[in-house]
């Protein structure tokens, strides 16, 4: 739908994160594949030049009958966007081709992951499964529908229950929600289901979901990469991310 990549930003060690699982397209970044598979799949597509040849590639293995998995168990290193302008170019023609191709030819499959998720959350927290949820729709993304569909197989009616404050002028990487929302949501007694692009947008807001506790027994987040974790999750994952190195860090460290 969107080309996204799932589960992004949660843990390494989490157990989605540590199951290896047969998937429809993946990044190569970091690929295998044997010389006879990339004989029979041929070389990659000039005409999607810098983007999507990645994708194209997955397509055309499970056209042949091919099967691409994702190694959880793997580690790689991959030094993302250093190769200057370059790196973007013909971007826009790209996309155009990739969905004048494949238009149509694959399987829209981020519901799947948003039920593999939520599956899992509510195998460990199972007191959420009656809880009376409405939704806080802050996202701005165009999987939003799906997200909203899979939620509603969840919990029967929430979809009724959507505030709608969706964040589509605002282009800030942090989302403060005693300024986004009204006030008196912060003391509303129904638990919420925060759905957002992306759970690191709600970094900044440790306060309002402490206070949130004091209200409502736990709430969830959910974001449109089909993460889903409770807010007390959320907070410790956010004590455990380490501080990323600038790359002015990076130099210092390797440059004798």
């Amino acid at each position: 739908h969107s080309k996204r990549h799932v589960f992004r930003h949660v843990p390494a060690d989490h157990v989605l994160c540590r199951r290896s699982r047969e998937v429809q397209v993946m990044s190569s970044a970091t690929a295998a594949l044997t010389k006879r598979v990339f004989e029979r799949l041929g070389p990659l597509d000039e005409e999607q030049y810098n983007h999507n040849l990645d994708l194209d590639h997955c397509l055309r293995a499970l056209e042949l009958g091919l099967r691409n998995y994702m190694c959880a168990n793997s580690v790689a290193y991959h030094w993302r966007n250093r190769s200057g302008p370059i790196r973007y170019a013909r971007v826009e023609a790209a996309e155009a081709a990739f969905w004048s191709k494949w238009g149509g030819r694959y399987k829209v499959d981020l519901g799947d992951f948003f039920d593999e998720a939520l599956a899992h959350l509510l195998s460990e927290c199972p007191q959420l499964e009656d809880a009376p949820f409405a939704i806080l729709d802050l996202t701005r993304g165009a999987d939003r529908e799906i997200a909203l569909d899979r939620l509603e197989a969840r919990w029967e009616g929430v979809s009724g229950r959507v505030r709608s404050f969706r964040q589509m002028g605002n282009d800030s990487d942090q989302l403060w929600l005693p300024l986004l929302v009204p006030n008196w949501l912060a003391h509303e007694p129904m638990p919420f289901i925060y759905l957002v692009d992306s759970h690191l947008e709600l970094g900044e807001n440790a306060m309002w979901f402490a206070r949130r506790r004091g209200i409502v027994r736990e709430e969830i987040i959910v974001d449109l990469s089909a993460s889903a974790c409770t807010t007390a999750e959320f907070l410790n994952w956010q004590a455990e991310v380490p501080r990323e190195p600038s790359i002015q860090n990076v130099v210092d460290v390797v440059d004798p």
